[in-house]
């Protein structure tokens, strides 16, 4: 399998998939480069996912926000 791409899945199949890895690793006792070929995800994802997972439940393996936050511009106002 292809390693896929996170920023094209949606916000929910992201959390779908981050809950299916971690469940691999964690409860089936799949081997974290197994699961990374099985899955198609690279290794620090990976380990990001179970660090987060083991400080703070399933709960944490929600993605946040992405892009910039509202309001804040690149641009600087025009001082004239």
């Amino acid at each position: 399998m292809s390693t896929q791409y996170g920023r094209k899945l949606s916000s929910s199949a992201l959390h779908d998939l981050r809950q299916r890895v971690v469940s691999a690793v964690e409860e089936q006792g799949v081997k974290a480069v197994d699961a990374m070929r099985i899955f198609g995800v690279g290794g620090t994802a990976l380990f990001r996912w179970l660090k987060s997972y083991l400080s703070g439940g399933i709960g944490s393996l929600v993605p946040g926000r992405r892009g910039r936050a509202k309001g804040h511009t690149k641009l600087k106002p025009h001082l004239g």
